[in-house]
């Protein structure tokens, strides 16, 4: 909400939060191979419980959002297998090790004419991977140094 000029205007008193936890894919091992929105009672019931403990470090960090949230929804390592094709449901894709950087076929281009690879997966994790990951594949795609073009712009700026 933050990001949107006009959501006061839209939304006027409302806004967005989004927590992020880190959980092992073994939790969530019993349901694998279940379908999306299928996975049962017991699986609904610990996502419950699960959002509740995240619930309760949101109110501990910000307790004036106590009694405030109006809608909140769970997704689990399965959802992101589901969704994003991370076979144990990575919330940020390739794993992050020290060897994941020196992999050469993790680079905007690619050895298939045409075909580019962006976003977070060929920097780091994040929105800021993400962001830098799609000006280095403008690089690769315009055939030149973009963030120089950025930089001799910001500085133009001032």
């Amino acid at each position: 909400s933050a990001k949107d000029p006009d959501w006061p205007n839209r939304w006027p008193g409302r806004s967005t939060i989004e927590v992020i936890g880190f959980a092992p894919y073994e939790w969530f091992q019993a349901w694998e191979g279940t379908p999306w929105r299928k996975r049962g009672e017991a699986y609904e019931t610990f996502k419950a419980e699960f959002s509740e403990r995240l619930l309760e470090a949101l109110y501990t960090h910000l307790p004036k959002t106590r009694g405030r949230v109006a809608y909140h929804e769970l997704s689990t390592p399965l959802s992101t297998a589901h969704f994003c094709n991370y076979g144990r449901g990575e919330i940020y894709g390739i794993a992050h090790t020290p060897t994941r950087f020196e992999q050469r076929w993790l680079l905007p281009q690619t050895p298939v004419a045409h075909l580019f690879l962006t976003g977070q997966d060929i920097v780091t994790a994040g929105v800021g991977g993400a962001l830098f990951g799609g000006v280095l594949t403008a690089s690769a795609i315009l055939g030149r140094n973009e963030i120089k073009e950025i930089l001799r712009r910001s500085s133009h700026a001032t």
